[in-house]
């Protein structure tokens, strides 16, 4: 080993060049081997892209959010999902998924029920795209399976285009369809509500369906939440945190688009749901204990 020579502390400038570091030589020997013969493998060719006009076969993949449960004939569906909705068989007693917790769309217990619109929410024009859905609720009434799910936007305040749909099938696994005949994952679905017709709410979206019993008949009431179309959204857009003061939500000013709930009962007619023009009564509720 070659020694640099030795740097003087009191140079105060000095920088270490390349020719100052020591020189290692470090020598091996390698065993010699024999040499193998390879043997040969033969190969086939694997198309990596998709022929434009052969269909792709596979299930698209949701957004694990929205989840709610309904149980048949001593099965349970999870129903979920964002972008897409899916029922998936859970172990009634765990509530867990059975086998591993990872997507499989070959999962047998992977049931897919419906995909988003393809209308455009702002010009109404038809697009090939699959547009957003999600919220997705689960309903049995009279042999019928019904599959509430939300198209379009929320948590906008006023902006929100938040809307019901609805489908309905023989079985919670589908396939759901909508009063026309369409399936709701080719872009069917039936408008229960959107409040477009509305001056003071908008953007209904979520529901959820409870039932009791009045004067011995069956009452069905929708929860959904909606957002009253005066708030300041302005206000909120430019400075979404203007109204937390010293970590507490100032309420009283508050320009955030948050919603309320609102509660209407179900109409049936010919087998498909409609909502009360005016909003429930839980008054109505109370008296019937």
């Amino acid at each position: 080993v070659d020694h640099p020579e030795p740097i003087d502390e009191e140079e105060e400038d000095y920088v270490l060049k390349p020719e100052d570091a020591p020189e290692f030589v470090t020598k091996f020997e390698m065993p010699e081997e024999e040499v193998k013969e390879v043997e040969e493998i033969s190969y086939k060719p694997v198309e990596l892209v998709q022929p434009v006009g052969e269909e792709f076969d596979s299930e698209p993949e949701p957004e694990a959010i929205d989840a709610a449960v309904i149980e048949h004939d001593g099965q349970e569906y999870l129903i979920y999902g964002g972008g897409h909705i899916y029922a998936l068989e859970i172990d009634p007693v765990t509530k867990h998924a059975f086998g591993d917790f990872f997507w499989d769309s070959s999962d047998p217990r992977m049931h897919h029920l419906a995909n988003g619109p393809n209308i455009e929410e702002d010009t109404g024009e038809t697009t090939d795209e699959e547009l957003w859905v999600e919220a997705a609720y689960m309903e049995e009434h009279e042999g019928w399976f019904y599959l509430f799910v939300n198209w379009y936007s929320c948590c906008r305040g006023p902006e929100s285009t938040y809307e019901i749909r609805v489908g309905r099938s023989s079985s919670p696994t589908g396939p759901f369809l909508d009063k026309e005949g369409t399936d709701l994952r080719n872009f069917g679905g039936t408008l229960v509500v959107d409040l477009d017709g509305n001056p003071e709410e908008t953007g209904p979206g979520h529901a959820g369906v409870f039932t009791f019993e009045e004067n011995e008949k069956n009452i069905m009431i929708m929860t959904f939440h909606y957002y009253p179309t005066d708030w300041n959204l302005g206000d909120w857009l430019e400075d979404p945190l203007s109204d937390w003061i010293d970590g507490v939500w100032n309420t009283r000013t508050s320009a955030s688009p948050w919603s309320y709930i609102g509660a209407k009962e179900i109409i049936w007619e010919d087998g498909w749901p409609s909502l009360s023009a005016e909003d429930f009564d839980f008054h109505r509720y109370w008296d019937s204990l």
